[in-house]
């Protein structure tokens, strides 16, 4: 039982990362039509670095490529220098 509960393991951290990329594109919008208003710092670089592989939503489009590019840049962990360092002591 324990490979199979590793197998699920893995599609479940995969799904909750899809999730995350699509919060991440909501986030990013939501914080582009406050402009010009900013964030934290940190905040701004994470929404900058979205910002290089994915533009704003100026007119409908498909979002599967945008949302795919979300998920890679999370799996990535290219936002791991943007953490405390207390929340992330093993990496």
């Amino acid at each position: 039982m324990a490979t199979f509960a590793g197998r699920r393991l893995k599609e479940m951290g995969e799904n909750t990362r899809g999730i995350l990329a699509v919060e991440y594109l909501a986030a990013a919008q939501g914080l582009d039509f406050r402009t010009p208003l900013t964030s934290s710092p940190r905040i701004e670089e994470a929404k900058q670095i979205l910002r290089e592989k994915v533009p704003f939503y100026d007119k409908d489009r498909y979002f599967a490529p945008d949302i795919e590019k979300a998920n890679a840049l999370l799996k990535l962990a290219v936002h791991n220098h943007l953490m405390p360092e207390a929340i992330l002591t093993s990496i």
